[in-house]
């Protein structure tokens, strides 16, 4: 599963990339690089979809293949997070560390 479009209300954004390679990156309405303005939007809605992602996604350090770990769409998500600038799988864990989950609801 991958995501390959962002829809906001202002605009449609396309996600480059296969797979749950984080090897991509996400354009603005014109196909360019996005603008901090654009990315600050987008990572305010990202974010949560980060936060509250009990999948994983390991790579393997003899093939580098990219394994999910958990439900796909979470992964896929996770994978989004990575083009959004997580750079890595740290990222995302110090995202996690910098704003804790406090409680969950089955």
């Amino acid at each position: 599963m991958t995501v390959q479009k962002i829809q906001t209300a202002k605009a449609q954004y396309n996600v480059t990339g296969v797979g749950y390679m984080p090897d991509g990156k996400v354009q603005d309405p014109s196909g360019a690089d996005l603008s901090s303005e654009h990315s600050q939007r987008l990572w305010a809605m990202l974010e949560g979809a980060v936060l509250n992602n009990g999948s994983g996604l390991n790579q393997d350090a003899k093939t580098g293949q990219w394994i999910p770990v958990g439900y796909p769409t979470e992964v896929s998500l996770l994978t989004l997070g990575m083009k959004m600038g997580l750079q890595n799988l740290d990222g995302i864990e110090k995202c996690k560390k910098a704003k804790p989950k406090v409680n969950g609801v089955p």
